[in-house]
Order: C-alpha cells, then sequence, then structure tokens
C-alpha cells in the first residue's frame, strides 16, 4: 500500500461488551453477562470512538497497531475482577 499512500491500521480490542459474547454462547445472555462480571469492560462505542480518532489523523500520520484493553484487562488471560 506504501505507494499508493493508503494507511493500514490493526485495532485489537480487549474484552468488549459486544454481541459476540451471545453469539459465543448459543444465544445465552445470562452466560454472555457472566463474562464480564466484576469490572467495566470495552463497549462498541470506545472501540469506534479509537476506529474515528485514527481515520480522523492528517494524512501523512498512520497509527499500524492499536491494542486497546479496559483498564481491568492485561492480557488476553488477564482480567482483574472484584
Amino acid at each position: 500500500m506504501l505507494p499508493f499512500g493508503i494507511r493500514v491500521t490493526q485495532i485489537c480490542p480487549g474484552a468488549a461488551d459486544t454481541e459476540f459474547s451471545e453469539v459465543r454462547f448459543k444465544g445465552n445472555k445470562q452466560k454472555a453477562a457472566e463474562v464480564y462480571k466484576g469490572f467495566t469492560p470495552l463497549s462498541g462505542d470506545n472501540v469506534a470512538e479509537a476506529i474515528v480518532w485514527v481515520t480522523g489523523l492528517p494524512v501523512h500520520v498512520n497509527v499500524n497497531d492499536m491494542l486497546l484493553m479496559p483498564t481491568a484487562q492485561a492480557g488476553p488471560a488477564y482480567v482483574h475482577k472484584s
């Protein structure tokens, strides 16, 4: 993409409360909600705001990778629940 000035950004959200958990647990809303019990996950709006920010940067600026997580999450398997 470099010769064409096309920017490519990878946005990797951590724990985000979206319909994905309901799909993952085959429509079981209670089981899906338990995944996020004890901490505040990202919302779809949080991820959308990151996308809007990246796409609004000047044309000479590119964010190659963005790892976006709630403050209670340190990695895929590390979530502090209260």
